[in-house]
């Protein structure tokens, strides 16, 4: 079943390498730089909204309860772990579909599919 696997991996890395190199650049930027937009919440009263957002149940299943108690408790690095769990995983949603999207769209317009 999965003889060739790492062939073609290497293959895709070989074809996509510099795709995958901007994406990479571009998360961690992105990540990097939202850590002062966070250290700015923590500062208002937007730490408390923010504390009372994770307190949903919607939200406790997309990133886990909250080890914190009070909004007093809720440090910067806490609430940018938890939006940033939720921030990757959208952006690696759009990452994969839009490398499955130029992928097969790119096979389909060479007759390959």
């Amino acid at each position: 079943r999965f003889t060739h696997t790492f062939m073609l991996l290497h293959f895709q890395l070989r074809q996509k390498w510099l795709w995958l190199c901007l994406w990479l650049i571009g998360i961690t930027a992105f990540a990097s730089g939202y850590v002062s937009a966070f250290e700015k919440i923590a500062e208002d009263q937007g730490k408390v909204g923010l504390f009372i957002t994770m307190k949903n149940p919607a939200m406790a299943a997309i990133v886990g309860p909250l080890p914190v108690k009070s909004a007093s408790q809720y440090s910067v690095g806490v609430m940018y772990g938890h939006e940033m769990t939720l921030f990757i995983a959208v952006i690696t949603m759009i990452i994969a579909g839009s490398f499955m999207i130029d992928q097969t769209r790119k096979m389909e317009e060479n007759g390959q599919l």
